[in-house]
């Protein structure tokens, strides 16, 4: 679980280079990515499309918790950054205020939440 910024950055670095180069992406497909210490890192943003869930990233938000949640959730300071993470972009007016918070794993087979 990365919890330092050291160690964050080093995996998120990871994912992008995966991205961009594994899979010929421009960028990381997250729009935002949250470290196990709470962070929130900045990855494609809130006006750039995702490419996070194939077949779900139109019209949508990419958010992954930094973790390998198997056998735990993430854990309260992931949460606590979702939460605020959503709130500035309701008051951005860059989430409707109904939105739908919907994990990845509900629409394709993936161990992540």
């Amino acid at each position: 679980e990365a919890l330092t910024l050291a160690q964050c950055c080093n995996l998120i670095r990871n994912i992008q280079m995966n991205h961009i180069e594994a899979r010929q992406w421009f960028d990381i497909g997250f729009n935002f990515l949250i470290g196990g210490d709470g962070s929130v890192y900045f990855g494609r943003g809130w006006d750039w499309q995702g490419a996070h869930t194939k077949g779900y990233n139109l019209g949508t938000l990419g958010i992954t918790m930094i973790g390998t949640f198997t056998h735990k959730l993430p854990n309260n300071r992931q949460m606590t950054a979702l939460r605020k993470l959503l709130e500035l972009g309701v008051k951005m007016k860059k989430i409707k205020k109904d939105y739908s918070l919907i994990t990845q794993c509900q629409l394709q087979h993936t161990w992540t939440p």
